[in-house]
């Protein structure tokens, strides 16, 4: 049976990750928008404003945001020492590590925010050739303001054990920022409306986060070692530059080499391949906090039975859903535009190598949670070395392609460097017949659907059978993991945890689909 820690992170991953699912159908319908509205070069434009923003926030907040969707989460020490503190009685230190949090990030995005709005006409002469107004930079440096603030706020609920109202509060500030972002573009306000929209939601986004956490925060403070704060979050901060650097790189070489009209194209491949790395980057955000606390309080038995748990379930969801993105590319990536059907083969790629690597998230997540983000940074240092040795090389005769595998071999040498620091600390555990399994079942679903993408031909047929294709994926998918038996009893204890009490039905409906005797669920004492 699942604990009552074990429910909270299912509850809180599924809450991120749903809250994920919404933003990224909203955000589909505002890409495919603006996509199909404005010029790619604008479409760069907003791509390379992002890295601005993403920037700022990384630095600001010592860590990424968790909009940067990698395999890889780093998360700030609000989500690490807070719930390690609360958990041995400190609640005290747990405030004061919020406070220097919080001075830090206010101190970073503001000076930060100061000096791109002071800069903004030298900026659009030197970086953007003219190409951009400077009332968009000007926007920009308020954005990332709001931005920087959110991000901290929503994992500090995070480290507090309000997962899911952190991913609640996070859709509803997306739901905000595309909504209105889509709606301003049709009216025709351009990129002027967009970055309204994004300051308008990420202020949204401080503002019910702040509420939340203000009785936590106007608690009584205790004195804070620097040292220990500084021991995490320093490789920590490292960590994130390098993957931060890694996450953008690829962009920032399109942006270089080529156009902001190749950026933009580039940038849809981008994003129709990271959809898969929501489920494992959710899951293993979720999972920190209470690996953490389990580390901590010396059990380590607990410690590797939760993440031998969640690579199960992080294999049964990540892996096909990234295939099927890759073997249904050519027509998701149609929905953007004519002009962006090239970076299909781009999106494929990456696709495939998120979902090989996805488990990693779970041992990565590992290290962190006991006190090894300096070997997470190793490993981002040592896949961005790969990363810039495979581009310089391919880049001269594969064009957008080289920058595709590039990333996929550097995400698969950041994996294996992870996979060898949690074997020599002995948190190399793995469910590998979920992982093969879902392997196996992936595998055979992308054929189908490749299959059928080429039988039936034709964009607009594509795009019109496609939510037909993904739900036949879906079944083909399910029916082969039903063959070879891999659900069991306690996917269906986990499901229960995750339903309200009124829902659970639907637990013996999924045991019956997929093959399992049920139990009844066991009265809590």
């Amino acid at each position: 049976m699942h604990d009552g820690s074990e429910a909270s992170v299912a509850r809180g991953a599924t809450s991120i990750y749903f809250s994920s699912i919404v933003l990224l159908l909203v955000n589909t319908a505002y890409f495919a928008t603006v996509t199909n509205i404005l010029p790619t070069a604008q479409i760069g434009v907003l791509a390379a404003l992002q890295i601005i923003i993403f920037g700022v926030a990384t630095l600001a907040n010592l860590s990424l945001p968790q909009t940067i969707m990698t395999s890889m989460p780093l998360p700030p020490a609000v989500a690490k020492l807070i719930p390690e503190f609360l958990s041995s009685g400190q609640h005290g230190k747990g405030v004061q590590v919020f406070r220097i949090s919080l001075l830090i990030s206010i101190a970073i995005s503001t000076v930060s925010a100061l000096a791109l709005f002071f800069s903004a006409g030298w900026l659009v002469n030197s970086v953007f050739q003219s190409q951009v107004d400077p009332n968009w930079l000007i926007m920009t440096s308020l954005d990332l303001w709001f931005y920087t603030l959110g991000q901290l706020l929503m994992m500090t609920l995070i480290g507090l054990n309000k997962t899911a109202k952190a991913g609640i509060y996070y859709t509803i500030s997306f739901l905000v920022k595309y909504a209105a972002s889509m709606g301003l573009v049709l009216v025709g306000a351009g990129i002027t409306g967009v970055l309204a929209a994004w300051i308008v939601g990420d202020a949204v986004m401080v503002v019910v986060c702040a509420a939340n956490a203000r009785s936590f925060a106007l608690g009584s403070a205790e004195k804070v070692s620097r040292t220990e704060v500084i021991k995490y979050s320093a490789p920590v901060l490292v960590s994130s530059l390098v993957v931060f650097g890694v996450s953008q790189v690829d962009r920032l070489f399109a942006l270089g080499r080529f156009t902001l009209s190749d950026l933009g194209i580039y940038n849809v491949a981008v994003a129709a391949s990271t959809i898969a790395a929501f489920a494992p980057n959710a899951i293993a955000i979720a999972l920190i906090p209470s690996l953490s606390t389990r580390f901590s309080e010396g059990s380590l038995d607990g410690f590797l039975s939760l993440a031998k748990r969640y690579t199960r379930y992080v294999s049964l969801v990540a892996i096909p859903m990234s295939f099927q993105i890759a073997a249904l590319a050519t027509p998701l990536t149609h929905l953007f535009g004519t002009q962006y059907i090239q970076a299909a083969t781009s999106a494929t790629i990456i696709s495939t190598a998120i979902g090989i690597t996805a488990v990693s998230s779970i041992h990565n997540g590992c290290l962190l949670a006991s006190q090894n983000a300096n070997k997470v940074m190793r490993a981002n240092i040592f896949g961005l070395l790969v990363f810039a040795i495979f581009v310089t090389s391919l880049a001269s005769f594969l064009g957008f392609e080289a920058l595709a595998w590039s990333r996929a071999v550097m995400m698969l040498a950041i994996t294996l460097a992870v996979e060898f620091y949690a074997y020599k600390q002995g948190f190399l555990v793995v469910d590998w017949r979920a992982y093969l399994s879902s392997f196996a079942g992936s595998a055979l679903m992308s054929v189908v659907l490749l299959v059928l993408v080429n039988f039936i031909g034709g964009y607009l047929r594509l795009i019109a059978l496609l939510p037909l294709l993904i739900s036949l994926g879906i079944v083909v998918y399910f029916v082969v993991l039903r063959l070879i038996k891999t659900f069991n009893k306690e996917d269906m204890d986990f499901l229960r945890s995750l339903l309200p009490q009124k829902l659970g039905f639907l637990v013996s409906w999924a045991a019956r689909i997929m093959g399992v005797a049920d139990a009844p669920p066991q009265k809590e004492d």
